[in-house]
């Protein structure tokens, strides 16, 4: 999928062996990976990861830009938290600050290059490994999490800078999830273009200028991301 990533079947005994332990590997989800080829991290930047839940792409970003550089990692729970600050220690990386904020309504005002904004959904993109979503998922379910899609996406183009680049990433592949919301945030935001996605990753992974995976064309959760840019 990109270059000293190796993808493998199965994690039941990588946490046991002595380079994971020793800090020389990280696991990190393949359309994690994917994702953060769209944002194209570089070294230096500062990066906001909203909704970090497992912290994976914050500790990416980290790794990616040398520890060189300022991630802020905003998570609603402290289990969350604690995970990223288990995992900065173990890989050490010292260049993430962790945020207990529910990272819908997250603001700030220092302007960062890069905000990676995974919103709640109805997770319809993980049913391989999570089937029973199927089963609770309702109409009334996915109108409640477009609330949340466009405030998070309103908060974080307030605080985005001039020129820097917005990812609107969610688990779901679902219109009202995924290129509504992002023909709604185009239509509030005149200073924000839609970038072509497949200027960024590979072109398996891309349809109309949005990154879309796909469990049982790509062997991945069910993925969308678009990349915005603030003029």
């Amino acid at each position: 999928i990109a270059p000293h990533y190796f993808r493998i079947n199965g994690l039941q005994n990588i946490e046991a062996t002595e380079i994971y332990q020793d800090g020389h590997i990280a696991k990190l989800d393949a359309t994690a990976n994917i994702i953060l080829q769209l944002a194209q991290v570089t070294q230096d930047k500062y990066i906001v990861d909203l909704g970090a839940v497992s912290g994976m792409k914050a500790l990416a970003c980290a790794e990616e830009m040398n520890n060189k550089g300022k991630v802020v990692a905003v998570a609603k729970y402290d289990e969350q938290l604690r995970h990223i600050e288990k995992h900065s220690r173990r890989l050490g990386i010292t260049c993430i600050t962790s945020v207990a904020s529910d990272p819908v309504n997250f603001s700030c005002s220092d302007s960062p290059d890069i905000i990676i904004a995974e919103a709640p959904s109805s997770e319809l993109g993980l049913l391989q490994r999570k089937p029973d979503i199927k089963w609770r998922t309702e109409i009334d379910v996915i109108r409640k999490h477009n609330n949340s899609q466009k405030a998070m996406l309103q908060n974080a183009a307030k605080c985005l800078k001039s020129g820097g680049v917005l990812i609107y990433t969610i688990a779901s592949t679902e219109p009202e999830e995924t290129t509504q919301i992002v023909d709604w945030f185009l239509q509030q935001h005149t200073d924000f273009t839609k970038q072509d996605a497949s200027k960024y990753v590979a072109q398996e992974f891309c349809k109309d200028g949005y990154l879309i995976t796909y469990p049982h064309t790509h062997k991945t959760d069910g993925v969308f991301a678009v990349r915005f840019m603030k003029q």
